[in-house]
């Protein structure tokens, strides 16, 4: 690889989401690579699906890491079971993604992407690139320097009224994820009623960016791994976007269940999130929320040839 384009020391994270924009060009041409080739995919569980694309971008995310900042830790989607963030407060750590939107990758859709986030040791995400190869583009954002796509800066969209808001979330690919399905059909139910639309893409950290770039209004995930929004945290909130969890706190540091929204419309799009969540549990016999589709194969499934 070419060494690291650094920029100049304008934050005190300039080395850090410069390697994060090298990683994730990386990983892009990594999983373009495999898509060219035709893909093979696991299941992880029920509807849950990861690539050889996935892992070998992965892998190369963390060499670059590595390479960089060789102390720092990587919390990542396809290695071992990650640590809770108690375990690893106040350390500098990295929160990747290499295919946000597998499903979408695998069926030939461009709408994923790679998302890197960086922590830094105050436990505050500090920087964020999510790139969306199969599109050319590059979001990025440093904390205190605003956001960008494809160098140029952008902010959210001006829209104070949900009646004139497109809105996006998406649901879970995993079974053992259907009470969030479930809460997240109710939370389209009554953001339907309010919004001007509604958008399910398949990509929580691209539907985040386009949150900061203003081409959506607000977004909202009932439950992710922490690598899913970290980059999208950081790339919205400094877009000017409002983004809390989902009893209304800012979201500074890693989380798993958001909203993302233009100021005028987050606290409304807020409240109808959080009425959605009074759904009850789906009633299981043994909590795993099911074995394997019938049929489906666990490994070495080809498609898109």
């Amino acid at each position: 690889m070419r060494p690291i384009a650094r920029s100049p020391k304008l934050s005190p994270v300039s080395d850090e989401v410069a390697v994060a924009r090298a990683a994730a060009r990386e990983a892009g041409r990594i999983a373009l690579d495999h898509a060219a080739r035709g893909l093979t995919a696991e299941w992880k569980g029920a509807r849950d699906l990861v690539t050889a694309a996935d892992r070998a971008a992965q892998a190369r995310i963390r060499e670059v890491v590595a390479e960089a900042f060789p102390t720092d830790l990587v919390v990542d989607e396809e290695g071992e079971a990650s640590p809770g963030e108690d375990e690893i407060a106040g350390t500098r750590r990295w929160y990747v993604d290499p295919i946000d939107g597998t499903t979408n990758y695998l069926k030939g859709r461009h709408w994923w992407g790679v998302s890197i986030a960086f922590c830094d040791t105050d436990d505050e995400l500090a920087a964020g690139v999510v790139y969306l190869p199969a599109l050319g583009q590059t979001y990025e954002a440093v904390r205190g320097g605003g956001a960008m796509l494809d160098g140029e800066p952008i902010r959210c969209s001006p829209v104070t009224e949900l009646a004139e808001a497109l809105c996006c979330s998406g649901f879970p690919g995993s079974d053992s994820m259907a009470d969030i399905s479930r809460r997240n059909i109710e939370a389209w139910r009554l953001v339907m009623a309010r919004a001007l639309s509604l958008r399910a893409t398949g990509a929580v950290a691209p539907d985040w960016c386009t949150v900061a770039s203003g081409r959506a209004d607000g977004s909202w995930t009932l439950g992710v791994g922490r690598w899913d929004i970290a980059a999208g945290i950081v790339i919205a909130r400094e877009a000017g976007a409002t983004v809390t969890d989902l009893d209304g706190i800012a979201l500074r540091g890693p989380g798993e269940r958001g909203v993302a929204a233009t100021p005028g419309i987050h606290a409304d799009l807020l409240s109808l999130v959080q009425a959605a969540l009074d759904v009850p549990e789906i009633p299981r016999d043994d909590g795993t929320g099911g074995d394997l589709p019938e049929g489906h194969r666990a490994t070495g499934e080809r498609v898109n040839e």
